[in-house]
């Protein structure tokens, strides 16, 4: 059974290159299940592959995805810190004397396995609000950056940085992102996206109207954002708020190298569960969708492409398998 689906996937990926078009150089080879879990992260030179089973941090190594290597346990989502360690925040409410406590821990850990609490923050609030520090992400210079969730809102943020001590060798600055796009919900606004440094500095609204904007991901060569908008199409837009592109009602996946390619996954649902969800490969320049995989008993989700535009990583999240499928020809 599982050789018939990834038959259909291949013949999926032979269609991709079946027209002239200069984007439609790119090959795709056959996908390989190489384990379990879910939250995909390249190291940014792209000679790892991190990822989280049952609670705890893995890393495998291509071409060969073979002996996955233990780093930590009981780990939350956690972002890479160059190519030599990672950080992750744990998220924790506590209730002491009849006031309820949101606390936030940051950790940090080597690849051999070395744990250390990098800061803490305690924020004073009730079940529905949230701390003060949001999604983590690396920055220049050996630091990283979060989102600070302001009002306990955590559609309401604005990026700051957290000094990165633990780990030895500092994050090379030409593999780290130097500005990030996210969106933030104002008075008198349903939801824009906006550019800024990572430390904080520049910062410059895109968008302005009454669409709503969520999440924002924005292109490796800094020219390009997609953002999904309130009717849950993914937009593509340049850096003053232009759109450039649409790729139809679908979920954000992951830019490749080049940032003319940009995988997103589209997904079948009713009112309780997902039952299908395929990934599909839009082409910026000539604004097309095409899909990639075919495989109704999987859901495929969670695409990540490597930073060396070599192999692109996803997770069947209704199995927890992961595939890694080779680009064999561009990026």
């Amino acid at each position: 059974m599982r050789k018939s689906r990834l038959m259909t996937a291949v013949i999926l990926f032979a269609l991709v290159t079946a027209t002239g078009n200069t984007q439609d150089s790119v090959k795709f080879g056959e996908p390989m299940c190489i384990g379990y879990g879910a939250s995909l992260q390249w190291s940014p030179d792209g000679s790892m592959l991190a990822y989280v089973t049952t609670g705890s941090l893995y890393v495998i190594t291509p071409p060969e995805f073979k002996n996955p290597r233990l780093i930590a346990a009981d780990i939350a989502p956690f972002q890479w810190v160059g190519n030599v360690g990672f950080v992750w925040k744990k998220d924790m409410r506590r209730q002491h004397e009849d006031v309820q406590w949101y606390c936030t821990y940051i950790f940090s850990s080597d690849l051999a396995g070395n744990v250390e609490l990098l800061d803490s923050d305690s924020t004073r609030g009730d079940s529905r609000s949230f701390g003060r520090i949001g999604k983590l992400m690396p920055a220049v210079g050996g630091t990283i950056a979060y989102h600070e969730i302001l009002n306990g809102d955590r559609h309401n943020t604005r990026p700051k940085i957290l000094r990165q001590t633990a780990l030895s060798k500092p994050a090379s600055p030409a593999a780290a992102p130097r500005r990030m796009a996210f969106s933030r919900f104002e008075v008198g606004s349903s939801g824009d996206i906006w550019l800024a440094n990572l430390d904080g500095s520049e910062q410059r609204q895109v968008t302005h109207g009454p669409d709503k904007w969520m999440w924002a991901l924005l292109s490796p060569n800094q020219a390009l954002i997609a953002s999904k908008n309130s009717s849950g199409e993914v937009i593509i837009l340049d850096s003053t708020g232009v759109i450039r592109g649409n790729a139809g009602r679908a979920d954000l996946g992951s830019w490749n190298p080049n940032s003319n390619l940009l995988l997103v996954f589209v997904t079948e649902e009713d009112d309780l569960n997902i039952y299908a969800s395929d990934l599909f490969i839009y082409y910026v320049e000539s604004n097309e969708l095409r899909q990639l995989t075919a495989t109704p008993d999987l859901i495929e989700e969670q695409p990540a492409w490597s930073p060396a535009g070599i192999f692109i990583a996803y997770v069947a999240t209704n199995t927890r398998q992961i595939f890694v499928m080779p680009v064999e020809d561009g990026e």
